[in-house]
């Protein structure tokens, strides 16, 4: 029931079943090494690159935050005073 509430049917589980299904017989059912593709140093600097970009992500939220707290404030702050 709870995956009907996020608006998948029986229908289209069936037919994303039946995709998976044809492609583990297309190209099997074994896991690519993505390391051992690519090599270690790329693995690991792709890795590293991601998690910089989270920090920035959230030292950005973080500033939006405090953007936000200062615009209101000073937004009814000036509404308070009638401006």
């Amino acid at each position: 029931m709870r995956l009907l509430r996020r608006g998948y049917l029986i229908e289209s589980l069936e037919n994303r079943a039946s995709l998976i299904e044809r492609y583990f017989h297309q190209f099997g059912q074994d896991p690519v090494d993505f390391l051992e593709l690519v090599g270690e140093d790329n693995w690991n600097g792709y890795w590293q690159r991601l998690e910089g970009i989270h920090q920035d992500l959230r030292a950005a939220q973080e500033e939006a935050e405090a953007m936000r707290e200062l615009i209101e404030a000073r937004v009814f702050a000036s509404a308070r005073a009638g401006g």
